[in-house]
């Protein structure tokens, strides 16, 4: 289970932890499906509260011993375990005759009007994952109670399992299972003291129905040889039709003017560009068509073909 506290502060801001006017006694509970209820006595020690950023949140807290204790189940199952902590009046005891037996405890009165005028804090510290975090973090939380005259605080902190699965990444990884216990709910009723119980607070703490589940999927090597194969693929086939399209213009634009027909390969470098390009027609005449007509194409026809009978009457004479 997280790590739980509890303090008693006189006068708000002072821990009162004397045992001559109140202790502080955790006990592990078990209820069977039967309805029977036992209690273990923990023990307690002097434990402190600091925070993700090493900020101290609170000292001379008490704490179970040796952070023993666990939660199991809920009242639905065949065994119910849960954390009981309770604030108790120092009482020294009674005789037979039932006059109060001297000690080393204060008078009630004394003791009542101590408590009553104090604050209870409850603190939890608890290690968490969110959905949209990368890494656990340290939480530490802490809840405030005034005591009221005449009146008993008991309260009721229920947890919650957040279990995080982490898919395979490799080929033989069989993945991971991790498991946080973090606050789920708060609950508190006040209810009339009992001065035979010497109990000014209780506190609960036990698990809640239900869980949390979270899936993570790591990047696998596969999916990334994936990715970065079908983003190779794409701008490879897009910067050769981008090359291919551009290196034709260029190459056509060069040419405008000339025929191929009268140009040999060595004219041309190993990108097809022309190794000299001065005998090219002028720019500002590349744009200019000669006009063209049937009719001038038959008289020059016709010319021609005059002029080879004259050359053959001159040849026979």
């Amino acid at each position: 289970m997280a790590r739980v506290g509890v303090q008693l502060r006189r006068d708000g801001w002072k821990a009162l932890q004397d045992p001559r006017y109140i202790s502080f006694s955790f006990e592990q509970g078990f209820i069977s499906k039967a309805g029977n209820v036992s209690y273990a006595e923990l023990g307690s020690n002097e434990c402190a509260f600091v925070d993700r950023s090493g900020r101290l949140i609170a000292d001379q807290v008490r704490c179970p011993w040796e952070s023993k204790g666990f939660l199991q189940g809920d009242f639905m199952d065949e065994e119910f375990c849960f954390l009981r902590v309770r604030l108790l009046r120092c009482d020294n005891g009674t005789d037979d005759d039932g006059h109060p037996l001297p000690g080393m405890c204060m008078p009630a009165e004394q003791i009542d009007r101590a408590v009553w005028g104090g604050v209870l804090y409850i603190f939890e510290q608890e290690t968490d994952i969110g959905p949209d975090d990368q890494h656990p973090f340290l939480r530490v939380q802490q809840w405030r109670r005034e005591f009221v005259k005449g009146q008993h605080i008991s309260a009721d902190v229920f947890f919650t399992e957040r279990y995080v699965s982490y898919e395979p990444r490799f080929l033989f990884d069989r993945g991971a299972v991790q498991k946080y216990m973090r606050v789920h709910e708060y609950a508190e009723t006040y209810t009339d003291y009992e001065a035979e119980t010497r109990e000014y607070a209780s506190v609960y703490f036990r698990r809640a129905t239900g869980h949390l589940a979270q899936y993570r999927t790591r990047p696998s090597l596969f999916g990334m040889f994936e990715i970065w194969g079908g983003l190779g693929a794409f701008a490879l086939l897009f910067i050769g039709s981008l090359s291919y399209r551009w290196n034709r213009r260029l190459f056509w634009n060069q040419l405008v003017g000339l025929d191929l027909r009268t140009l040999s390969r060595d004219q041309f470098t190993e990108r097809a560009r022309l190794v000299n390009d001065t005998f090219q027609m002028p720019a500002e005449f590349r744009e200019l068509h000669a006009p063209f007509s049937y009719a001038d194409a038959d008289d020059a026809e016709s010319e021609t073909s005059r002029a080879r009978r004259h050359r053959v009457r001159c040849g026979r004479r």
